[in-house]
């Protein structure tokens, strides 16, 4: 049963939705083209919202027809996960592997500044400079509190990196796989004046 989500200040994860164990989340920062996150279990994927189609990572078939069901449900609009129940889906199929995993953060270190060293679960680590993607209102109280800005955490379940003003960021855009859509809308509007 679909059970909508209730954000308090004291959960600052990303969450949109849960429903029979899925967890939708869409994050700051994050990449093109549009989608959402879905978290089953151990699986992983980004859902594109105008197809639901996978983009990349792991979904149980069963798992993403309970989504595009609760997506498609009569009575939501275009772009919205909705807040009706979600039909009954058949059993667990197989899963759905799309051309490659989704990378989750597995641990965060402040350093100097608003600086921060990633370890992310392909074995990779980097060291990333923050300072120039904390604008916006969601971001602006990291810049001016740099005490605010150390208490940067992982959320194990999701497997990015999340702050206690609600602040997240996409771990496919940390990684270096994807430009933010920000940037990369700038980038198409500076490319077509050319």
């Amino acid at each position: 049963m679909f059970e909508p989500r209730n954000f308090s200040h004291d959960e600052p994860v990303p969450r949109i939705s849960t429903f029979y164990g899925i967890v939708i989340t869409m994050y700051y920062r994050d990449h093109e083209p549009p989608h959402f996150h879905a978290v089953y279990g151990e699986h992983q994927a980004q859902i594109v919202i105008e197809t639901l189609e996978p983009l990349v990572g792991s979904f149980p078939t069963r798992a993403l027809r309970l989504v595009r069901e609760c997506r498609a449900a009569p009575s939501r609009t275009a772009g919205e996960l909705g807040d009706s129940p979600c039909p009954p889906a058949a059993r667990y199929d197989c899963a759905i592997a799309m051309s490659a995993q989704t990378v989750r953060i597995r641990s965060v270190e402040p350093l100097d500044g608003f600086v921060v060293r990633l370890s992310f679960n392909d074995g990779t680590t980097r060291e990333i400079d923050l300072e120039g993607e904390l604008w916006g209102p969601v971001f602006e109280p990291l810049r001016a509190d740099r005490e605010l800005f150390r208490q940067v955490r992982v959320d194990e379940e999701l497997g990015t990196i999340v702050w206690p003003n609600g602040a997240d960021m996409d771990p496919d855009v940390l990684h270096g796989d994807f430009e933010p859509a920000e940037t990369a809308a700038t980038a198409r509007v500076s490319h077509a004046k050319s």
